[in-house]
């Protein structure tokens, strides 16, 4: 597997829902890590950023605004989307990563694609004020 050719394809899922609200997709880097071969990319729109990364499938996501980074699922947190996300799901198929981000997407991140900087920084606001449950308590999370 070719991670920068696995990011791509995946690249080319998520462009038709972040391309008309004027992001744009740039290769950041991509080789070989302790980990394995991986790829690395984002999607930039003015001060917004969607971070990608990919080793054996989709990994790392992350929205970025004005400097200030939430991780998809503690977006979905923020938001109280937890249960209903699809992203990261399971699957070998490493495809299937990127359409369960591109649902997620679609559904539940309006205000990262076209929102405004004030309502995402309300969202991590949200999250970070939010007490986070640890031991057995945590286990019970998706």
């Amino acid at each position: 597997m070719n991670p920068r050719e696995e990011l791509e394809k995946g690249v080319e899922l998520l462009r038709p829902i972040l391309e008309p609200y004027g992001f744009h997709f740039v290769f950041e880097s991509g080789g070989n890590s302790s980990g394995g071969n991986f790829a690395q990319g984002v999607f930039v729109s003015g001060n917004r950023r969607l971070k990608l990364s990919f080793r054996w499938s989709l990994g790392c996501v992350e929205y970025q605004v004005s400097g200030q980074t939430i991780t998809h699922a503690e977006y979905m947190e923020a938001i109280d989307k937890k249960r209903e996300a699809s992203y990261p799901g399971f699957s070998n198929m490493p495809i299937t990563a990127f359409e369960h981000l591109r649902s997620d997407i679609s559904q539940y991140c309006g205000t990262f694609v076209n929102g405004n900087d004030d309502e995402f920084m309300k969202i991590i606001k949200a999250y970070r004020a939010k007490p986070k449950k640890s031991g057995f308590a945590a286990l019970s999370e998706k």
